[in-house]
């Protein structure tokens, strides 16, 4: 008989002309590629997995390419190269090279817009004689449609009925092969439609899209991506961000209830294989205007979760930020709206208040997994002493008591 510490590297051995990958190295980690996005990047467990596919799905308008065109363009600063495949033949590249400084280069970034699945693949195809790749994205599921079912007429009632499934199910599997030779992101952006349950086919609970029973739609291209994906991220409008004092662009006069600027949008963590699933956090997003690119606000974010731990307080005007560095660690600025903007345009206290907040949830110098994130420790008795009630004698006339945020019991940033 032959044991298995024998049989291993006998395998290993046989097999390695035509898969030297095959024994597994117990050494092997997963590398991420950082998405630019702080609450992304917490929340995934370090960004977008390399040699995985990762699925990013939500309803319309919830930041589902903001996210990728914003990794891709960190990627394309430090020399780093990936592809985007724009299924959907709807790539701006003004407004890429506008709010995220995203270039097509053919060097480091390019576009391709294939009209059907076949083409697509086509692609990955050409891909292969790459020497080097670090990410390539799909944008979207839906429009990846086979040949057979574009040529057939939308009212047609003999169209085939599971053709997209069966194109996808057989892309996902290329691309896993892919993904895991090359060592690169995979991204799959995908949209949600109404699910149609009659009591028939119903689903059982926590089998829809967001794993919710109280969910009411699903994903489209069949099942196949979210059992093969090792991340699955959605994306969720939570609410917007109004200027009060803002001025409507077109009819040039105030908004009675402020104008719209950006909105809250709330990333969760729906499956991992790498990580902690369920964990979620706000991310704000500010839309582009003539006189701002917009995009993520990564300085906001930050200063919103030093704010929910205590290390960022308001007491009347005054606004204390309490930092790693010795000059910063009672760092103070008159005003809310005019601190805020100097706390987010300053690079040293955005870099002091980062390395913070990673130490806070036990990330340390580097992106890692949540699993041991002391989030329910954040901070001494002492300190919460000191800075969980603002004193009722520092709130001014027509203020708002503020309290700061204790952590909840689930996971969440």
């Amino acid at each position: 008989m032959v044991t298995l510490s024998q049989l291993t590297p006998e395998i290993g051995k046989k097999y390695k002309r035509t898969n030297s990958s095959l024994v597994f190295d117990p050494r092997k980690r997963v590398e991420f590629i950082p998405s630019g996005n702080i609450i992304f990047d917490m929340i995934s467990g370090g960004g977008f997995p390399r040699g995985r596919i990762t699925e990013i799905f939500g309803l319309e308008h919830s930041g589902k390419t903001a996210l990728t065109l914003l990794m891709a363009a960190q990627q394309q600063k430090i020399g780093n190269t990936g592809v985007f495949i724009d299924h959907e033949l709807a790539w701006h590249a003004p407004y890429a090279e506008k709010t995220y400084h995203l270039v097509q280069d053919d060097k480091t970034f390019s576009v391709f817009q294939p009209s059907c699945i076949e083409e697509g693949d086509l692609i990955v195809d050409e891909m292969e004689k790459l020497d080097k790749l670090d990410y390539v994205i799909f944008d979207s599921v839906d429009a990846m449609r086979p040949k057979a079912a574009l040529r057939r007429s939308q009212m047609d009632d003999k169209a085939i009925p599971g053709s997209h499934a069966k194109a996808m199910s057989d892309m996902v599997h290329k691309i896993l092969g892919f993904a895991h030779r090359k060592q690169c992101v995979v991204i799959f952006i995908n949209q949600m439609r109404s699910a149609i349950i009659t009591n028939k086919y119903e689903q059982a609970p926590m089998t829809a899209a967001g794993y919710s029973p109280k969910e009411s739609f699903t994903t489209t291209g069949g099942h196949t991506l979210r059992f093969y994906a090792s991340l699955r991220m959605k994306t969720e409008y939570a609410e917007k961000i109004v200027d009060e004092l803002g001025m409507d662009s077109v009819m040039g006069a105030q908004e009675k209830f402020g104008v719209r600027k950006g909105s809250l949008i709330k990333i969760i963590n729906v499956k991992s294989k790498i990580g902690t699933p369920y964990l979620k956090g706000l991310s704000n997003f500010v839309f582009p205007t003539p006189d701002n690119p917009g995009g993520w606000q990564r300085g906001l974010d930050i200063l919103e979760l030093l704010k929910r731990r205590g290390r960022v307080r308001q007491q009347s005007a005054k606004f204390i930020y309490n930092g790693l560095k010795p000059e910063f660690h009672e760092w103070t600025s008159q005003g809310k709206a005019n601190s805020e903007e100097k706390f987010c345009n300053s690079p040293e206290l955005l870099a002091d208040a980062e390395q913070l907040l990673r130490t806070l949830i036990g990330q340390k110098e580097s992106y890692a997994l949540l699993e041991s994130a002391k989030i329910n420790v954040d901070f001494t008795p002492e300190e919460v002493d000191e800075t969980h009630y603002v004193p009722a004698s520092d709130i001014p006339d027509g203020g708002e008591f503020q309290e700061v945020v204790e952590p909840s019991e689930e996971l969440s940033l």
